[in-house]
């Protein structure tokens, strides 16, 4: 599917995630993901998408284990004031932002706070570029492996109980 747009919804209380696969274009905007179940994904890009943009997004979640939002084999991925902020009681394996495989990620002004294990995830791809993001309380701040390009401005990583950056096999 081209150009699918998700605008001003609330998807609560839910045992499945939004999941899109192989979609060019989507657009997210002003949308509210929140659940108090065990679930794996509050958003789940997957296949070879791209052209994403996402804008005042929050996934809000008590399961340390699942992964606010999930991009796999993506290109040209937008994410502004986006929000992942779990209310979790203990740490987990649960990422705010993973990015595997992608290419050319911009976040502004994005927060990951209070997620079970890492904040950001970049594990592999390239042209990561984080500008005024935000990543506090979780295990990790940004844990970053085999990716290339990363750069990284004017952002905070604060009080994650391990590290604040651990970037791994990168290149530039």
């Amino acid at each position: 599917m081209d150009s699918v747009q998700i605008h001003d919804l609330a998807v609560t209380c839910f045992d499945a995630h939004v999941y899109v696969e192989d979609c060019q274009k989507p657009s997210v905007y002003n949308v509210v993901v929140w659940s108090n179940k065990e679930f794996s994904y509050g958003f789940y890009f997957k296949g070879y998408n791209l052209d994403i943009k996402m804008h005042e997004v929050s996934v809000l979640h008590s399961d340390p284990d699942a992964d606010g939002i999930r991009f796999e084999n993506y290109d040209s991925i937008e994410l502004t004031k986006v929000y992942v902020n779990p209310t979790v009681t203990r740490k987990g394996t649960g990422y705010g932002f993973v990015f595997v495989n992608c290419n050319w990620v911009h976040l502004t002004s994005c927060i990951a706070d209070g997620n079970g294990n890492a904040g950001y995830y970049l594990s592999s791809g390239y042209g990561f570029y984080f500008t005024n993001c935000w990543s506090g309380t979780n295990l990790k701040g940004l844990l970053c492996d085999d990716a290339d390009q990363i750069q990284v401005n004017a952002c905070q990583f604060y009080s994650n109980t391990e590290t604040g950056v651990t970037i791994t096999a990168a290149n530039e």
